[in-house]
């Protein structure tokens, strides 16, 4: 599954490789907010300590370089 293997590539500081498989996910034609939407709920159910699921959730554990998510459609301020 995308969404898992972006959690596990945060969850191992492979920035790249997250943003890799984010990518895929948008080029696939799947909208941010479901893209998000669905890593929430994957970050829910992930095998890992609460404190890290609520890191996740703050995006502090996964921090996507802001320019590489707003380039990739992630992003939009208003």
């Amino acid at each position: 599954m995308p969404g898992q293997m972006i959690v596990q590539s945060c969850l191992q500081a492979d920035i790249d490789q997250a943003y890799a498989n984010l990518n895929e996910l948008l080029r696939e034609g799947y909208s941010p907010v479901d893209v998000i939407t669905t890593l929430f709920r994957v970050i829910k159910t992930y095998p890992m300590p609460e404190h890290a699921k609520l890191e996740f959730i703050k995006v502090r554990r996964c921090p996507l370089p802001y320019t590489r998510a707003t380039r990739s459609g992630l992003l939009t301020w208003p």
